[in-house]
């Protein structure tokens, strides 16, 4: 295993360790926000990138849940998401901006903060129009979707990503049992393009059948919750420290393969509100 520099969007360089092959879980605060799983040397890859990895010498296919975050509040109500909800009158040349712009609305606290977001990442794409043409894009979302106004400027984004990491845990799982390895990047999976259509199955399955009860059970309390203005408490790093241990697990066959697979099951995980980081075992 080695060492390699490449420059990152912004122009500076990141330095990716293929050594870095074990996974944590981490989660901010408490165990009912964040849960996402980093430090896997693919994860410093863009997409680009991923898509030049092999696993035993065999070229790999990636598949990501579309519109994870917008899906899953609308499962939270129980009501059915739009198919394109991205796609929004007068501005679908810039489907891009409308998705930051939509999750920026959902993981801000106030309209300002949100919108001085947007007009931001405006700047960096060089996309002209400023507040006003900012203004106007958020306007169009609430338009377009109407029924989870609750969420808006709620800051749930974190709770949504406790979400998309249980499910995300279902899915490795349950490719695991399959002795498919798959290299998770938060809403998507690598596999080897011969399991192309495994990875689409189980993802589109786990999501429709699994993801709606995740979601009533973590972001039903909040969409009846009333909305306050409140200044979100910084949490620090050193705070955010301590440990929770979990099930280490053994799978007969994955050794064999050039990348080894995580497996990590939430069930028994000891709720510990100030954990932040849960290690992820790899097979050996």
């Amino acid at each position: 295993m080695g060492r390699f520099t490449v420059r990152d969007s912004v122009g500076g360089f990141r330095v990716i360790d293929l050594g870095q092959q074990h996974l944590v879980r981490i989660f901010n605060g408490n165990f009912e926000k964040g849960g996402r799983l980093y430090r896997g040397f693919w994860l410093q890859m863009g997409g680009r990138m991923r898509a030049c990895l092999r696993i035993n010498g065999e070229a790999v296919y990636e598949y990501d849940f579309s519109a994870c975050h917008i899906r899953l509040l609308y499962a939270a109500i129980g009501v059915p998401c739009l198919p394109k909800p991205y796609q929004i009158h007068g501005f679908e040349s810039a489907r891009g901006i409308v998705k930051h712009a939509t999750l920026v609305m959902i993981n801000a606290s106030s309209e300002g903060a949100a919108r001085k977001a947007v007009v931001r990442k405006m700047r960096e794409k060089g996309i002209p129009g400023g507040e006003a043409y900012a203004s106007q894009m958020m306007a169009a979302i609430k338009t377009r979707l109407p029924e989870i106004e609750q969420f808006w400027y709620r800051g749930v984004g974190k709770q949504l990503q406790r979400c998309d990491s249980d499910i995300m845990i279902r899915c490795l799982t349950e490719l695991l049992d399959q002795q498919i390895v798959g290299l998770p990047v938060h809403d998507s999976i690598v596999v080897q393009k011969q399991h192309e259509q495994t990875l689409i199955e189980v993802m589109d399955r786990i999501f429709e059948t699994e993801g709606e009860v995740i979601a009533i059970q973590l972001l039903s309390h909040l969409a009846n919750k009333p909305r306050r203005d409140r200044r979100r408490a910084g949490i620090r790093n050193q705070d955010l420290t301590a440990t929770t241990a979990t099930r280490e697990t053994k799978t007969s066959g994955i050794c064999k393969h050039d990348l080894t697979v995580m497996e990590e099951r939430v069930d028994g995980l000891v709720d510990q509100p100030s954990a932040s980081s849960v290690p992820v075992n790899f097979s050996s």
